[in-house]
């Protein structure tokens, strides 16, 4: 058991670390890049990869998915061969249905006049970002939590470097998007090694077939979930490009990086590790223990983190990243009730799958997406983005709050605790950002006494949050 404990930490632990370089590379890189690059420069970028986005699910009907679970190695390998075959294919097509109906689709999708000349990205991302994503998968599936870390620092080192040198040399958007291609061929070089090491024999279309057809149900609704959840996760990128233009899709895209930092750090770093061993957790009976006290430790982490931006995130945007983004901080604040069950809800997602609830789980996600269109329809309709952001982020909110609860049940989990704790933990970090900011207002609004008083108290949480993590995993580990 000492043994199982000290293996399940150490994966957290370099799964932590390396999305803790990753993010921090970001931050560091962060306002020069946003000095480098117009909001309407992230705008279009970002209009561009959504299409992978929303249709990268497809590409290979997510049989992916089923190949850290299975059984035998020979079937995992099956699965791969199965999952590129289908990348190839799908890659092939996009890139004729592209060209062929160019002008129409870039008319449709964006009021941008650049988009067009940019639409080769659309199957360029669709190939390198689907083999990424299949290639991670092969990773968890062997264990290699190292090599997904060092994947990951490689890629974002190579995205801010590349960014900011082109950025300086006037690249425009253009920097933007090679950038992006370049830092996931990176991932691509790293991550494909495990393929080569493995020694894989060449699989029969036969052989390819079974695994399609044992593996069908899985495809077919983690497919639907796929698509349904990147598409209402996307959804203002669409609208706001359609209804307004590229400026505000470069404030909600940029926002949105930033402040997904505490989802990316912690909770999508506990994501594969948790997904690696529920199953086996499922087989003797500790799924129920491992969930509940993995979430006693996760809920007070990001709630200093939620409050922060709620109060000061259009004050902190302003003074990080430049006078022109403080759109962008006003946006994220509107979308903390959604940050907050994002982060909670994230590293529990593969339940349904493993609990055989993928019809459920289909479900909520299609209610997700009315609620979310909905939101943002009505800011739409009468013209203003700031409704239609506060629309998404409420209704976003209270969807994955109640779909936070329904995994807590169908995995036989306690909901009472988890709640009250979470409630006490929001009370206690709003009370004490609540008091930087009357501090801010005390000094005449001098944002550096702001941002002093909100990193040291933000220091301190972080500190206390991470020891009860340790304290509730190592407890959950033990058990």
């Amino acid at each position: 058991m000492s043994l199982l404990r000290s293996r399940f930490l150490q994966q957290v632990a370099t799964m932590s670390v390396g999305a803790l370089c990753v993010e921090v590379i970001g931050l560091a890189t962060g306002p020069l890049n946003s000095r480098l690059y117009a909001p309407a420069d992230h705008g279009l970028s970002n209009s561009l990869f959504v299409f992978y986005a929303i249709v990268g699910f497809v590409t290979t009907m997510r049989y992916e998915m089923a190949i850290p679970v299975v059984d035998t190695d020979q079937e995992a390998a099956d699965l791969l061969w199965l999952s590129g075959f289908m990348i190839l294919g799908m890659s092939l097509i996009v890139v004729a249905a592209t060209f062929a109906g160019a002008t129409a689709l870039a008319a449709r999708i964006s009021l941008d006049p650049r988009f067009a000349s940019y639409l080769w990205v659309l199957p360029a991302s669709l190939c390198m970002l689907s083999v990424q994503r299949l290639l991670e998968t092969w990773a968890v599936r062997l264990g290699k939590f190292g090599d997904l870390s060092l994947a990951g620092v490689v890629n974002r080192t190579v995205g801010a470097v590349v960014a900011i040198g082109l950025g300086a040399l006037h690249f425009g958007v253009l920097g933007l998007i090679l950038a992006s291609l370049l830092s996931s061929a990176t991932t691509i070089a790293i991550l494909g090694r495990l393929v080569t090491r493995a020694r894989l024999t060449c699989v029969s279309p036969a052989a390819m077939a079974r695994a399609a057809k044992r593996h069908w149900k899985l495809g077919f609704y983690n497919t639907g979930v796929g698509v349904i959840l990147d598409a209402s996760t996307q959804l203002p990128v669409l609208m706001l490009a359609a209804s307004f233009g590229s400026r505000e899709v470069g404030w909600f895209s940029y926002g949105v990086k930033v402040v997904i930092l505490p989802t990316l750090l912690i909770s999508g770093a506990m994501y594969p590790v948790f997904f690696s061993r529920s199953r086996q957790a499922l087989a003797d009976g500790t799924l129920p223990a491992l969930t509940t006290r993995l979430l006693g430790g996760l809920v007070g982490v990001p709630t200093f983190f939620i409050a922060t931006l709620a109060l000061f995130g259009p004050d902190l945007f302003a003074f990080g990243f430049g006078e022109r983004w403080r759109q962008a901080g006003l946006y994220a604040s509107l979308l903390t009730p959604w940050l907050l069950m994002e982060f909670l809800t994230n590293p529990l997602q593969t339940l349904p799958l493993v609990l055989d609830r993928q019809r459920g789980n289909l479900l909520w996600r299609v209610l997700l997406l009315a609620v979310r269109a909905g939101g943002i329809m009505f800011g739409a309709r009468v013209g203003s983005d700031v409704l239609a952001l506060a629309g998404y982020g409420a209704a976003s909110g209270a969807i994955l709050f109640a779909y936070f609860i329904w995994l807590l049940r169908i995995v036989g989990g306690e909901v009472t605790p988890i709640l009250q704790r979470l409630t006490t933990e929001m009370l206690i970090a709003f009370g004490l950002v609540g008091l930087c900011r009357v501090s801010y207002a005390i000094s005449s609004k001098n944002l550096l006494v702001a941002v002093v008083t909100i990193a040291a108290t933000g220091m301190l949480w972080m500190y206390r949050a991470v020891q009860q993590f340790q304290l509730t995993t190592a407890t959950q580990v033990a058990a």
